[in-house]
């Protein structure tokens, strides 16, 4: 499955695109609003990566498996090709441990955790 662009009009999907042109074509008021107020937009969906092991962002991957509040704003960035681990007290006696790993292209692993 390749990239697709959907229009959507007052956040409602309307019809799926396979090029941005065909998308222009069919609605080429995409940054308008209507008559009744409703935005219209046009937006990318981006095609899901191989068995959805691998995300584009850190939060991405990290909701995947319900980590985001883990994550402490203070930490340095993962750089790339580095594998971060780190210890989340989630008030279990020892909390989580969690390891996630950032590719050479910068996409973030399906993040590893478990009870320790």
């Amino acid at each position: 499955m390749k990239n697709t662009y959907e229009l959507q009009i007052a956040n409602k999907k309307i019809a799926v695109f396979k090029t941005l042109k065909a998308a222009r074509q069919y609605r080429p008021d995409s940054a308008l609003v209507d008559l009744d107020g409703n935005f219209t937009r046009i937006i990318k969906v981006l095609k899901p990566t191989a068995r959805g092991n691998f995300f584009t962002t850190l939060n991405d991957a990290l909701a995947a498996e319900n980590l985001l509040e883990s994550w402490e704003c203070t930490q340095a960035p993962i750089g790339y090709g580095e594998t971060r681990s780190y210890t989340w007290q989630d008030g279990t006696r020892h909390g989580h441990l969690v390891s996630i790993y950032r590719d050479t292209a910068g996409r973030y692993e399906r993040p590893v955790h478990y009870a320790r």
